[in-house]
Order: C-alpha cells, then sequence, then structure tokens
C-alpha cells in the first residue's frame, strides 16, 4: 500500500517552504523485483546514495524496527553528518528507550508529525537553540511530549503520482478510538479523541485516488454525494 502517514508528512513539510521525498523502499522492492536475501542490503545503500539528505526520517512500526536499525547505520556509514531521526507507533511507543539499540538515530519523534516534522527541520537547518515539542535528542534534551490534535480536514492535498502502479490507494478519513481494548495499543499511541474528516473532503480525495488509478473511468463525487445514503 501508499505509505499514508509519510505521505502527508512530506506534504505539510513541503508546505512549509522545505524540498522532501518519501523514499519508499518497500515499493521499489516491488517495481524491481528484488529478493530479501543477503544483497538486499547493497540494493539499499545503492538506493541512499541516490539520494544525499542533511536530515533523513525513517518511520517505524514494532516489525520493521531491525530493518530501520540497519538503514540509520547504512546512512551514517555513508553520510555521517547527516542527521536521522525515527517517527511512527514504534518511535511513539518507547520514545528514548530507542537510543540502546544503535548510535545511529540522533532524534526521536513521537506521537503525529505535521507539526513535529516542519519545526525539527526548521530546528536543526537554522540552528535553532529551544528545542521544538515532540522532539527527543539523543543528549537527553527534549521538548513538551504531547499528542496533536490538529483539524485534519485542513491538511493539504497528497501526492500520489508515485503510485499509479498500484490496485488500491489508502485515503485518510479519521484517527483515533474512542475505545480502549486491552489487545490494541490505539489509543495509547493516537489517543481517543476520534477525528474525522468531513464525508466531502472524504469524496473528493477518493474521487482523486480512483481517477489516478482509472483516468478513462471518471466519476464525480457530487454524483456520489447525491446518492450518499
Amino acid at each position: 500500500n501508499n505509505p499514508l502517514g509519510l505521505q502527508i508528512v512530506e506534504a505539510v513539510t513541503k508546505q512549509n517552504g522545505y524540498d522532501v521525498e518519501v523514499l519508499d523502499l518497500s515499493c521499489w522492492m516491488r517495481r524491481e523485483k528484488i529478493k530479501y536475501d543477503i544483497n538486499i542490503w547493497t540494493w539499499i545503500e545503492s538506493k541512499i546514495l541516490e539520494n544525499p539528505s542533511i536530515i533523513y526520517g525513517i518511520s517505524i512500526m514494532n516489525a520493521t524496527f531491525p530493518w530501520a536499525i540497519k538503514i540509520a547505520e547504512i546512512i551514517k556509514k555513508l553520510f555521517p553528518q547527516a542527521i536521522v531521526f525515527v517517527g511512527g507507533s514504534h518511535a511513539t511507543a518507547l520514545k528514548e528507550k530507542i537510543f540502546e539499540e544503535t548510535e545511529a538515530i540522533d532524534y526521536v519523534l513521537p506521537y503525529e508529525g505535521e507539526h513535529t516534522v516542519p519545526n525539527f527541520v526548521s530546528y536543526i537547518l537554522d540552528n535553532k537553540e529551544k528545542i521544538p515539542s515532540n522532539v527527543i535528542g539523543r543528549n537527553g534534551m527534549s521538548g513538551k511530549i504531547y499528542m496533536t490534535c490538529e483539524d485534519i480536514n485542513l491538511l493539504p492535498k497528497l501526492n500520489y503520482s508515485n503510485y499509479t502502479d498500484l490496485s488500491v490507494l489508502d485515503i485518510e478519513v479519521g484517527r483515533g478510538c474512542a475505545y480502549n481494548c486491552y489487545y490494541c495499543s490505539a489509543a495509547a499511541l493516537n489517543g481517543r479523541r476520534v477525528r474525522y474528516k468531513s464525508i466531502d473532503k472524504i469524496l473528493e480525495e477518493a474521487e482523486e485516488a480512483y481517477l489516478l488509478l482509472n483516468p478513462q473511468k471518471p466519476v464525480s463525487y457530487t454524483h456520489l454525494r447525491a446518492h450518499e445514503t
């Protein structure tokens, strides 16, 4: 699937005037038919070399944490002066404990990234003294840590152009969960305040995704809205 969270962070960071690109390794593995064998690390290294940067961010979930560690170490080998930060559900759950696993990660950014990532990029590039909220540094410095609850209807338009070869595109309709099931981490990671996009916003984004995958079969969300039940 398309990495919806990274697409959102990409769009907001660009909106704030920074040059950013999502390097979706899983997507490129599928396109280039890369196998999960010992040669994969050489391939990942080549992809990172093709995309030099001052700051690298890695989104991690529990299952992908070992990959994140290895990728962070590859980045530091290739670009020792680069800043590496991690975000995502695993970063939110463990926070500063992540530093215990590798020295290749410089910062942890827990919770939602729409405000945090642009503020963090500004903090690094503009050499600001005050560390932003929801940023934890390896040196023990951290800003206020809290769950942001912005109006998700105000998020900028996303770029789906890299995912037109997929059969299905994910769009965001809401965040959070009002329940607190013992087997689920949603409430702990995203809060129990549920936030939905408006129906018109959802249908508009669904139409855009549909048209990208089906350019020869146009459909209007206003038509869908009129037939809503």
